[in-house]
């Protein structure tokens, strides 16, 4: 049977049997009061069973709770052990989270190139997030010299997903001919696909450019 069609007292008994599915399960009904009383404790009891017998979610949801002090004590560096587990074994997510500890230097020795490393890792999978951090590494030159043709290349790929900040940022990259040919239309085309999100510096930088391009 599957494990969400269990009942509670089928999925515990699965769960007390070792089955690392059932315990990230467990742990999150308990962490999202799923049919149980909310109880941060018990979800980071059942993550961390599942964690220690190599479940990637397990990892990944104890590194979360370490993060945050849900049920356990804020901790910075167990957080991060924990997202390095997980995104050793491919979490793009966990691999986002690390690629950010390291930029930061929390929980871990600050270490741009290994944050680059992550970022990329995550990126390679397709986590938006990450390539749009990466534009921002590039274009400000975080750990790396400013590189504008690097971080257009970034930011493009979070545009093109519908980053609305990433959209703003290529409509600025195309106003002043940064990383990407100068090219007014374009600029207008991406500071408007970030206004009809919702941007409201876009929607402002919007006015000037069509009244520049008037």
């Amino acid at each position: 049977m599957n494990i969400y069609d269990m009942d509670f007292i089928q999925l515990l008994a699965e769960a007390n049997a070792g089955d690392t599915a059932a315990q990230v399960f467990l742990g999150v009904k308990y962490a999202e009061g799923l049919g149980v009383p909310l109880n941060y404790t018990e979800a980071v009891k059942w993550y961390k069973k599942a964690a220690e017998r190599g479940s990637s979610e397990g990892q990944f949801n104890l590194a979360i709770m370490h993060e945050k002090g849900l049920g356990i004590p804020k901790d910075s560096t167990e957080a991060s052990r924990w997202y390095k587990k997980a995104a050793e074994q491919g979490n793009m997510v966990a691999q986002y989270n690390l690629g950010v500890f390291y930029g930061e230097g929390r929980g871990v020795p600050q270490d741009y190139a290994e944050s680059i490393r992550w970022y990329k890792k995550a990126a390679g999978q397709g986590y938006i997030d990450a390539h749009f951090n990466l534009g921002l590494v590039y274009g400000k030159g975080i750990g790396v010299p400013v590189d504008y043709h690097e971080a257009a290349k970034w930011f493009l790929i979070a545009a093109e997903h519908g980053n609305a900040d990433a959209q703003l940022i290529m409509s600025a990259l195309y106003s002043n001919g940064e990383g990407v040919p100068k090219n007014s239309s374009e600029a207008i085309r991406w500071c408007k696909k970030s206004a009809d999100q919702g941007n409201a510096e876009a929607k402002y930088n919007l006015v000037i450019l069509l009244r520049g391009n008037s």
